[in-house]
């Protein structure tokens, strides 16, 4: 039914030499390099496969996506995840194994074809989700002059120039504009048990898996109110101003530890008045690293860029073929019905 992929062959690391990818059933016409497109390389291709110097390199690095993106699909069927596995879940299936690359601009997509959409593991449709959110972060931070009468509708985007490095690098031919705000980026991390008990009654009860009572806690307040992000985050919005927002986006990923075989990371970023003093005081229950509170005087727009793409930066090991599709079946599971991306504010104000 579906095109016929190779054997699985080594996953490509960070830092190291490609193979020669399979063919990835399109042909590229351009990659493009604008602001949105980098956003998207920088927090999918790059956490993969490291510095991307050469345009040949981010087409290689695409079409690698693709590959072990459509291994894991087969992974996903076969271990009978419902969204995939079930009588009714064709067309999904076959959307997620056509689904259209970012990343390149090919020559033509087949008649028929549709995104996927499942964004929480997809790396192209995770990318143009970390795209959407950039759009109405970099709105927020360089807020454009109004203007009056009649204006046409263009792409207003620079163009960086054809000698800049600017795909693995964000220095060259670096504008001088600044945002009128300061950035803040907070990082903090938990480490969970495979179980966490929760009280009936005001007694401890039963002991229930670890991942979704924790995502339950921070998103909903229960059962473990002291998670719950909106008393954290309400004085954070009151401290950076009047203009302020923020959006906080959860990362989960497996340790080698059978103590604590989760870790979930807690990144946040704030749009706060030039100069503020945004509280630095992170949870005190968020004991691993990394934990970070760090302050971007008047940003640039790659430097927001680069703060987007930190902050949505793809889990590499859900494509990983070394990594148990049980993990990753775990992890789609405690996200079910979850938002682990929010935002408050003026970002919440934007829609893009």
């Amino acid at each position: 039914m579906f095109d016929e992929i190779p054997d699985v062959v080594p996953f490509p690391r960070k830092g190291s030499k490609f193979h020669e990818p399979p063919n990835p059933g399109y042909r590229v016409r351009a990659v493009p390099t604008r602001y949105p497109d980098q956003v998207q390389l920088s927090a999918v291709l790059r956490p993969l496969y490291g510095r991307l110097p050469a345009r040949a390199d981010i087409e290689d690095a695409t079409a690698w996506a693709r590959y072990f993106w459509r291994h894991r699909v087969q992974e996903l069927v076969e271990a009978g995840w419902p969204p995939l596995a079930r009588d009714d879940g064709h067309s999904r299936l076959a959307n997620a194994m056509r689904c259209p690359v970012t990343f390149v601009i090919t020559y033509f997509t087949k008649a028929g074809t549709k995104l996927c959409r499942f964004r929480q593991i997809c790396p192209f449709c995770w990318a143009r989700e970390v795209r959407r959110q950039w759009l109405k972060v970099d709105a927020a931070f360089f807020p454009r002059p109004i203007r009056k009468g009649r204006v046409r509708m263009v792409d207003t985007d620079p163009e960086p120039a054809k000698s800049s490095s600017f795909t693995h690098s964000v220095k060259d031919g670096e504008p001088a504009v600044k945002s009128p705000y300061d950035l803040v980026r907070r990082v903090f991390t938990y480490r969970l048990r495979p179980t966490y008990p929760i009280k009936i009654y005001g007694q401890v009860g039963l002991e229930v898996p670890a991942l979704p009572a924790w995502l339950d806690g921070r998103i909903r307040g229960h059962p473990y109110p002291e998670l719950y992000r909106l008393p954290e985050i309400r004085p954070l919005l009151t401290a950076a101003g009047p203009v302020a927002g923020l959006l906080e986006a959860i990362d989960i990923h497996p340790v080698v530890d059978p103590a604590a075989p989760w870790e979930v990371q807690v990144r946040q970023l704030i749009l706060a008045s030039a100069g503020g003093q945004v509280p630095t005081s992170l949870p005190r229950a968020a004991t691993a690293k990394p934990r970070h509170h760090i302050v971007i005087r008047r940003p640039s727009r790659r430097t927001v860029v680069s703060a987007v793409a930190r902050t949505f930066r793809y889990p590499t090991w859900l494509l990983d073929p070394d990594q148990s599709v049980d993990d990753v079946i775990t992890y789609l599971n405690a996200r079910e019905g979850r938002r682990l991306v929010a935002s408050y504010g003026c970002f919440r104000a934007r829609n893009a």
